[in-house]
């Protein structure tokens, strides 16, 4: 009979090091993620400091000359008991910010809602619309009929420098989005203060404006973070 503990992962203790030269002692398995490395570290400094730590989306963790990726598995990586990371912090957002479309037409409308959480989770909420002057009947739909658009995008982020990527796990939308592909990263950058950030988000839009379906927005960090419900979304 095999030894029931021959399948288990290795484990140890990392050494992580920070730009202060103050060393943290933390445990690790074999078969954890680098994302997963970072909220057990922001756990531990807010418990430490008994306030919130940096948001997992500001840490980067560098072994030996090598960045390491947040899906990075550690044991992949040649991670072992009693090595020495270099924790690095830098800018990231955290928070909600907002952003409402300047038209000189009045009947085009857009806004959108960027929230950025502690734990480097993003979610983004887009709303748009036509708003045509047309006698509405029973099988009126403004999704259906192309005046409405709804969408969520949902991941982790990860930030180097000023560059903002985002990866989109989790997606929703409503209203007709044909020509416009499913996005899988969005790309964003810090500005030069922590309440102003730019983004690179899709708007179904586009096919009236004349403007790329990827555009770049400019977004406001609002003061009390609210993240809007969407009809249907997916937890």
């Amino acid at each position: 009979m095999d030894n029931e503990f021959a399948s288990l992962p290795e484990s140890g203790t990392l050494r992580i090091l920070t730009t202060n030269g103050e060393e943290t002692l933390l445990s690790f398995g074999a078969t954890d993620t680098v994302r997963v490395l970072k909220k057990r570290l922001q756990e531990l400094f807010a418990i430490q400091s008994q306030q919130l730590a940096a948001p997992c989306s500001a840490m980067r963790l560098i072994s030996g000359n090598d960045v390491l990726l947040d899906h990075c598995v550690l044991g992949d990586r040649g991670v072992v008991d009693g090595d020495q990371l270099t924790l690095v912090l830098s800018h990231a957002p955290l928070g909600t910010f907002e952003y409402n479309m300047e038209s000189f037409d009045p009947d085009i409308w857009a806004a959108v809602t960027a929230s950025f959480t502690q734990d480097g989770e993003f979610c983004i909420y887009i709303e748009e619309e036509e708003m045509l002057s047309i006698e509405e009947d029973e099988a009126y739909d403004p999704f259906l009929d192309g005046n409405l658009w709804e969408h969520s995008y949902r991941g982790p982020v990860e930030v180097a420098g000023s560059q903002i990527q985002m990866s989109v796990q989790n997606s929703h939308r409503l209203g007709s989005f044909d020509g416009i592909l499913e996005v899988g990263l969005l790309l964003g950058e810090m500005c030069d203060d922590d309440t102003t950030l730019r983004l690179q988000l899709p708007f179904a839009l586009s096919r009236v404006t004349g403007e790329p379906p990827l555009r770049w927005i400019t977004l406001q960090k609002k003061d009390i973070a609210v993240q809007p419900p969407l009809a249907g979304a997916s937890s």
